[in-house]
């Protein structure tokens, strides 16, 4: 009996001194990562700015907005700070804190981690494939940095991902198919329409972009898609006509700018239509549009609309699609005064469900042309 009692004590007491280590080998990582010296005067790490921890002591954290990394360029590489050291570590956000390095391929180490936040710095070198262990990971952005090569295939093994945020890099190829797999990746649809609707409704005057496309649709570091390239915006004047000279992307561009040669806002919602149907099919919609004109979409289905490299998507993915395809095609009415306006568009994303009973694949587009979004589908097509 008493040595089972020794042993049960031997075993606890090495527990207590490998938990006494991790943690140190924790603090000890962020010391010599330099981005922390001011706060050596306070000897639990846990409290120092953007570092949180759960109850047994082990860093859960790193990162926030009241976190500030010395402007040392001497501390500004990613490698200073140790990532092995971090086993529990499930939050990293490095946002916009002029990191320069490549991304550590022993990241992968990090099981636990859940949300990986890169983006807005000067990271360079190829996107670890290694990324593709964290099974775990809910969100990856590393938008805006100056990474090369190409999308690694193993983050189809992402599952779980929500969020994947890859613009404003120097990436090239293909994107991998694998991607197909990441199921729980959330429409970014409305964030695009919520930064055109404050242009044309909370700005005064109001700003037409007039080259809304795919290439000029960013985010931010609050994950908000805004709009670039404002090199072709105009402010509207309520007591013109607002004429001006062709200008645009070919394929994106109202087809009434042609001779009306008047900037509008709804040229912009048909521009909107335009990149949703694109980011959903995987190309331009040049055929779906010019089918819109000679009236021979009804014999089409949904899931022939989308980008075959995908798999066919399930319940609540098929019913954003749905919803998506259905404002896009109110959004490319031909009549410029029937378009919706981008404060409708942005009220429809968020709230609106379309009723339909009808597996994915049985679908037709005729079906989410009936749709009712604000009284405006049906009388596009009278």
């Amino acid at each position: 009996m008493g040595n089972g009692v020794c042993s049960l004590l031997l075993m606890a007491f090495c527990m207590m001194a490998e938990l006494a280590y991790s943690i140190n080998q924790e603090r000890q990582a962020l010391l010599h990562s330099g981005w922390w010296n001011d706060n050596r005067n306070i000897s639990n790490h846990c409290d120092w700015d953007g570092i949180s921890c759960n109850e047994g002591g082990n860093v859960i954290i790193i990162g926030g907005s009241s976190m500030r990394i010395p402007s040392s360029k001497e501390l500004l590489s990613i490698e200073k700070l140790n990532v092995t050291a971090f086993p529990s570590l499930e939050y990293r956000n490095l946002d916009g804190m002029g990191l320069r390095g490549s991304i550590p391929t022993e990241i992968s180490t990090l099981t636990n981690l859940t949300y990986f936040i890169l983006s807005h710095n000067h990271l360079h070198g190829l996107i670890p494939s290694t990324l593709g262990n964290l099974k775990n990971l809910r969100a990856l952005l590393l938008h805006s940095n100056k990474l090369e090569g190409t999308i690694p295939p193993q983050l189809g093994n992402l599952t779980q991902l929500g969020n994947l945020f890859l613009c404003e890099n120097s990436l090239t190829g293909s994107i991998p198919q694998q991607l197909g797999n990441l199921t729980q990746l959330e429409v970014l649809f409305l964030c695009m329409a919520e930064a055109l609707s404050y242009m044309h409704h909370d700005c005064s005057p109001p700003i037409v972009h007039r080259d809304v496309t795919s290439s000029n649709i960013l985010l931010n570091s609050q994950l908000e898609a805004f709009v670039s390239d404002f090199g072709t915006s105009r402010l509207l004047d309520p007591d013109s006509s607002n004429q001006t000279l062709v200008v645009g992307t070919y394929g994106y561009i109202a087809p009434e700018f042609a001779y009306t040669l008047s900037v509008t806002k709804e040229c912009d919602v048909y521009s909107f239509g335009v990149v949703a149907l694109e980011a959903l099919m995987g190309k331009h919609p040049r055929e779906l549009i010019s089918s819109l004109v000679n009236l021979t979409i009804p014999n089409m289905l949904v899931k022939d609309l989308l980008d075959s490299r995908l798999p066919l998507p399930r319940r609540k993915d098929a019913q954003d699609i749905n919803l998506v395809i259905t404002v896009a095609l109110a959004c490319l009415c031909s009549k410029p005064n029937m378009r919706p306006s981008m404060q409708l568009v942005v009220q429809k994303l968020s709230s609106f469900k379309v009723s339909l009973f009808l597996p994915f694949h049985e679908v037709w587009i005729h079906q989410l042309m009936s749709q009712d979004i604000g009284h405006l589908s049906s009388k596009c097509q009278e």
